[in-house]
């Protein structure tokens, strides 16, 4: 099937506002991923507005860590759809449940990346709010292997938005993933650039000890916990071995209060520089674990 000048190839998987395909662009042939508005999403105007608006985010931010949007459009049946590169590799949350936690060395690596994307964003003014281990991928480009590439602005939020992009943005109530959620997004209090950094040290503190940092029997239990309960330092719940100076950087991303934490992104990539390693995570680290790994990761 096609969709405008798109050969559609294979379904890649799915969320809760319509699926996700492999294609082919059919003069060009280079290899697509085209996201398709499907489902009851599809017919209502308030998500068929924030899957276009979340387009039209996307297609604003050109850090080379964020993933890039190439082209939109409707068919001749109306569906919205948009089209993105295509990824080759495995995302964080796929690599912890298959490997384990990452070495400090190796998440600094793939974090000040992450910081890179969402401080471009951040500068426009478009918070992510839904940062989490399955919307950080790691690939290659250009024979770099660990490349990050940050998925899904789908719930981004203009910091200086109108009164149409608050209604959307309202639709749903509270947006983003539990486990991952900063307090004041569970509280719908205001949320700033500060929100993604939280989130940003839920993901360091899965990635270094395998779990996140709060656990609960529902949804509603692990916000509160985000509310109201300190984490534990990594350190103290990981197998692996995790520096005070690393421990205190993922604290501070998780202090209750944003003003309490990083001024922003830029100043989180410097504390993240600041660490040192007997062995820091190398290019030829990165290629020798991606010949021994990637395809049982896949």
């Amino acid at each position: 099937s096609r969709l405008g000048n798109y050969v559609i190839e294979e379904e890649l998987g799915k969320g809760g506002m319509g699926k996700v395909y492999r294609a082919q662009h059919a003069m060009i042939r280079r290899p697509t991923a085209v996201k398709v508005m499907e489902g009851p999403a599809a017919r209502s105007p308030e998500a068929l507005a924030r899957f276009e608006r979340e387009v039209q985010l996307s297609a604003t931010l050109t850090h080379p860590n964020t993933i890039t949007i190439y082209d939109f459009g409707r068919s001749e049946d109306a569906t919205f759809y948009y089209v993105m590169e295509y990824l080759d590799g495995v995302d964080l949350q796929r690599v912890v449940e298959k490997f384990g936690p990452i070495p400090p060395e190796r998440t600094t690596f793939i974090l000040q990346q992450v910081c890179g994307s969402l401080a471009e964003a951040h500068s426009r003014g478009i918070i992510h709010r839904d940062l989490k281990p399955s919307n950080i991928f790691l690939t290659e480009r250009g024979g770099l292997c660990d490349f990050v590439k940050v998925l899904d602005f789908g719930l981004a939020k203009q910091m200086r938005s109108g009164p149409d992009d608050v209604q959307l943005t309202q639709v749903g109530s509270v947006f983003g993933t539990p486990l991952f959620m900063a307090p004041e997004t569970a509280a719908e209090a205001h949320v700033d650039h500060r929100a993604d950094q939280y989130s940003i040290g839920c993901v360091a503190y899965w990635m270094l000890t395998g779990r996140p940092p709060f656990e609960g029997s529902s949804p509603f239990d692990v916000i509160a916990k985000h509310l109201k309960v300190d984490p534990r330092p990594p350190s103290m719940v990981s197998e692996l071995t995790i520096s005070q100076e690393f421990d205190d950087i993922v604290l501070k991303c998780l202090e209750k209060s944003s003003g309490d934490r990083f001024p922003d992104m830029r100043e989180l990539a410097r504390a993240l520089d600041d660490l040192t390693f007997d062995h820091p995570w190398s290019g030829d680290q990165a290629r020798e674990w991606w010949s021994l790994h990637m395809a049982e990761a896949q």
